[in-house]
């Protein structure tokens, strides 16, 4: 995108107000603005984020401190940002910058950031992930129009694959045709179903509703031999990495646990592979230190801790990205046999983790996989949500409790295809 150049002095001495119109809330973790010095390397930044397993999102600033030779970053606390106007103004003093935050020209966060030793900023450009450039309808930098929006118009998704998985227990199985069901008839789904089912014979209701399956069995995974074989089903995701996939142009995968709300869209926009990042590295798959103290250090060597990992309760592949030969799904099983034993959870989740970290991806918006918390709570802004994702109990196919019983009992009355 087009940079804009400094004056002669220093950029961090200039008031700067950033102010933009968001007409759809699937706003990605995005840098929003990146301050760059001569060479092109980034000295600071103002990003949008989103608070792990929140639909909120936050403001956060940093900077590249030389004296400390290391990033200091500090955000703003979490907001709902929804379709709205909004200003972002950051006023620089003697030896601090406030940083205050507007929507339809009401402040409703604001904090202040020190600022030590820095490096010159020479120009500014924004950065936005492709994924929410159809968020936008305007972007202004100091009263400049930087970015104007086009309207977003919704693709036909028939070449594309809608999947889910569950074994033989009924009350996941009920919960699966949920998500077949939700997805056609609140995601607008124009695309083919696939059923993944671990070890049982096919559903007639499944056939009855056009909805392919696929079984598969722990024969399919021979060349694993560093596995966890109480969660043998949940390495049913690496199928989807194999070749037979590339038939289709993208597959978007969903837990069981899932159900979608409104119109799937904007599937076409992404890289490689998306998902919604929720934590680190370290943090989500629970890395067993204990384990053989070489293969822990190999892990370390080639493996940044702090990398972004995602869930994989909803995941996007474009097929692309699929190699022949079934190679991609045989580097799956590959990972596994080195890193298996140091995985303490989640075993499929972080195997994915590990591959996809390898190259690019996109990174989804939380309301693509937002968790429902435990207290059921469910907000005007859980209304904006594409997919909720629920893994608390009571879950909806299990009590009568829950406050989405109602919708998810009356949405399984429905066929598809009907």
């Amino acid at each position: 995108m087009v940079a804009f150049k400094c004056e002669e002095k220093n950029q961090y001495d200039r008031d700067l107000n950033i102010s933009f119109v968001l007409t759809d809330s699937q706003i990605s973790p995005t840098d929003l603005i990146n301050w760059n010095n001569e060479r092109g390397d980034p000295c600071a930044f103002l990003a949008i984020r989103h608070e792990r397993y929140a639909y909120s999102k936050m403001i956060e600033f940093g900077y590249f401190d030389t004296g400390l030779n290391d990033w200091v970053t500090k955000h703003s606390p979490c907001f709902a940002m929804i379709v709205g106007n909004y200003s972002i103004k950051i006023v620089h003093f003697d030896d601090y910058s406030q940083i205050s935050i507007y929507k339809n020209t009401v402040m409703i966060e604001t904090f202040i950031f020190e600022i030590k030793e820095h490096q010159r900023a020479e120009k500014i450009e924004i950065k936005i992930n492709v994924f929410s450039l159809g968020c936008f309808r305007s972007i202004y930098v100091n009263k400049e129009l930087f970015y104007e929006g086009e309207k977003y118009i919704k693709q036909s998704y028939g070449n594309c694959l809608l999947v889910t998985m569950s074994n033989n227990n009924e009350k996941y199985l009920r919960s699966s045709k949920n998500v077949f069901l939700s997805a056609y008839y609140n995601g607008k789904w124009d695309g083919d179903f696939l059923f993944l089912n671990y070890d049982f014979g096919e559903n007639e209701w499944f056939r009855n509703n056009g909805i392919q399956s696929l079984k598969f069995t722990n024969e399919d995974f021979n060349d694993l031999t560093n596995f966890h074989i109480n969660k043998m089903y949940y390495y049913g995701k690496f199928i989807l990495f194999k070749t037979m996939f590339k038939k289709w142009d993208y597959i978007m995968f969903l837990d069981a646990d899932c159900f979608i709300n409104s119109t799937i869209k904007k599937i076409e926009l992404i890289d490689n592979f998306a998902a919604v990042p929720k934590y680190n590295f370290i943090h989500a798959c629970k890395v067993n230190k204990s384990a053989e103290e070489g293969c822990f250090k190999d892990f370390k060597e080639e493996y940044d801790m702090d990398s972004s990992f995602f869930g994989t309760g909803c995941m996007i592949i474009d097929t692309k990205m699929i190699k022949e030969n079934d190679e991609t799904f045989f580097d799956l099983c590959n990972l596994t046999n080195k890193y298996g034993q140091l995985i303490k959870m989640t075993p499929e989740e972080s195997i994915i983790n590990f591959f996809i970290s390898k190259i690019n991806w996109t990174r989804l918006p939380c309301i693509y996989d937002f968790i429902i918390g435990h207290n059921l709570f469910i907000s005007e802004q859980d209304k904006t949500n594409i997919i909720n994702y629920h893994i608390y109990s009571p879950k909806p196919w299990i009590s009568e409790n829950n406050p989405l019983y109602g919708q998810w009992s009356e949405m399984l009355k429905n066929r598809i295809y009907a």
